[in-house]
């Protein structure tokens, strides 16, 4: 697929893409993840995904259909740390995750579960004693921190080379807060910072938020599944669990129930009702309760 931005990805829905699909809905996402996540709960007939590559471009390509006036375009965007900033939605069509990101939700779900289960040793988790989704969002969260400190005072801080096995303590997955603040430091070229003043400022920052699933990245999570998944968790190759690797395993492993309870499809679902011309999602019916007699 062919990067556009936004602009060029609303003109293409209008001009071309419409004509082509003139009684269907468009949902544009921000990734190519995204898409792998979205084309099993879609509905292919009536609806078209388009990736925008980007949050932005997805928010722009909605600012111009809105402009055109243009019916039956949704976006759906990574929250971010939209919910702790307090940024609302810019358009009545765009849905924005109730986790930080996509994978966050699927980590959320039953799909991590399962994914332990196939991938984990049952021994291993039970040595280990401790709760694998609770301790990944509590390492996960610092990290959260130290992007909304970064963040909230303009540090533009580079948390893109970091390496996790640096920082995160092999036996226990916590974090070693001083050694992550202090690599994202030096990646970042910033050692006029000091370590002991940020720790102060992160746990203020923790302390004053109620939900950790705002502040924790799934993309964090993964990154630190896979080191437990190595050895803590379990005893695979590392090139099977990979961080893309997982990634691939939650989205197999997320079932079309747990895509229909959750935040997101309720709130595409109060879009489609506002619509009612355009359709998103699949038609789906519960699993029929087995005959209990």
């Amino acid at each position: 697929m062919t990067q556009r931005s936004g602009n060029s990805l609303a003109i293409s829905i209008i001009l071309k893409q419409r004509s082509q699909f003139h009684l269907g809905s468009f949902l544009i996402v921000e990734g190519n993840d995204d898409y792998l996540f979205f084309k099993d709960f879609v509905n292919n007939e009536h609806c078209k995904i388009n990736i925008a590559f980007g949050k932005g471009h997805v928010i722009e390509a909605i600012k111009v259909l809105d402009t055109e006036f243009f019916s039956g375009a949704l976006g759906v965007v990574d929250a971010d740390l939209d919910h702790i900033l307090g940024y609302l939605a810019s358009s009545g069509n765009i849905v924005v995750t109730d986790t930080v990101d996509m994978e966050a939700l699927l980590i959320r779900s039953p799909a991590l579960d399962r994914v332990l289960l196939e991938y984990g040793s049952e021994d291993k988790i039970r040595e280990f004693g401790n709760d694998v989704r609770h301790v990944l969002v509590d390492a996960a969260t610092w990290i959260g921190c130290m992007r909304l400190y970064s963040r909230n005072q303009n540090l533009d801080l580079d948390f893109k080379r970091i390496k996790y096995s640096k920082f995160i303590d092999p036996k226990v997955l916590s974090i070693k807060i001083s050694k992550f603040i202090q690599q994202v430091l030096n990646h970042s070229q910033r050692n006029d910072l000091n370590v002991d003043s940020i720790v102060e400022e992160l746990i203020a920052i923790r302390q004053s938020c109620v939900n950790h699933w705002h502040l924790c990245y799934g993309k964090d999570m993964i990154e630190i599944l896979s080191l437990g998944l190595k050895s803590t968790l379990g005893t695979k190759r590392a090139q099977d669990v990979r961080p893309e690797m997982i990634k691939k395993y939650l989205r197999m492993s997320f079932h079309q129930n747990d895509f229909h309870r959750s935040t997101l499809s309720d709130d595409i679902k109060k879009w489609e009702s506002l619509n009612p011309d355009y359709q998103v999602l699949k038609s789906y019916m519960k699993n029929p309760t087995p005959d209990s007699g």
